[in-house]
């Protein structure tokens, strides 16, 4: 079974931020929360990431899980790395049922595909450094 990643027109987010919100509030019951609740709307995620890309990730036809491209990230990057032709990834999440399966990191592999087609020399992955992956907990 190939995984792949498909862009999701914006008009369907909800499906995306439906997966950010349970994996957001999974995280908040172990401590470690990583996403911000009240952005999790349309409304609000419309005003974080005004030229954003969002994209669902898929094993055959199901939906395994999601992440959001964006070309410039003034937020956490600089100037001269913005002026660099980079793709910055956001908010990738995994399903829990597909947790623990290396889908993310092969979503990341599929990403630079993208980047590579695109010309882009750079991505770049917002993520807390400092975190310990626990596998009992996912």
């Amino acid at each position: 079974m190939d995984l792949t990643v498909r862009q999701l027109d914006k008009s369907k987010i909800q499906i995306y931020l439906d997966m950010l919100m349970e994996r957001a509030l999974w995280l908040e019951s172990i401590n470690k929360p990583m996403w911000n609740i009240d952005n999790l709307n349309p409304v609000n995620f419309e005003g974080m990431y005004l030229d954003y890309i969002p994209y669902l990730i898929y094993l055959e036809d199901h939906i395994v899980g999601g992440f959001v491209l964006l070309t410039h990230d003034r937020f956490l990057w600089n100037e001269e790395e913005n002026n660099q032709r980079a793709l910055y990834i956001h908010k990738l999440v995994i399903k829990p049922e597909y947790a623990g399966k290396g889908y993310a990191q092969k979503s990341i592999s599929l990403i630079n595909e993208i980047a590579l087609k695109e010309g882009i020399s750079y991505l770049r992955l917002d993520c807390y450094g400092d975190r310990v992956v626990s596998y009992e907990t996912l």
